[in-house]
């Protein structure tokens, strides 16, 4: 459900990145998915009954946090979207299992 999660919306990143400012919109709404997507994964990563090892339970809450920080800078004009897709990109690889753009089709809807 993760990766599914974190392919839609990397995708949508993407084409609002590729539309450039008319893509504002979109670029906002797919921002807004993201940072919703983060939240909920920060609030999963800190439950004790979360079994993910604790080191890496940290890693991805400080990757959670550089998310929603990112985003902001991003949002005011600060920040390249491009980051954030980055994040997602290797979020997906860890998820499925591949290396770096394996198997990722960000054209698709």
């Amino acid at each position: 459900i993760e990766a599914q999660l974190f392919a839609e919306i990397t995708a949508s990143l993407v084409r609002a990145q590729r539309a450039g400012k008319p893509g504002f919109r979109d670029l906002v709404a797919g921002l807004h998915k993201s940072r919703t997507l983060w939240e909920a994964l920060r609030a999963d990563l800190a439950q004790d009954s979360n079994v993910l090892p604790t080191p890496l339970k940290a890693q991805l809450i400080r990757l959670g946090h550089f998310v929603r920080q990112f985003t902001v800078g991003v949002l005011q004009g600060e920040g390249d979207v491009q980051a954030l897709i980055d994040v997602n990109n290797a979020i997906l690889e860890g998820l499925r299992g591949t290396r770096a753009g394996e198997g990722f089709d960000h054209d698709r809807p």
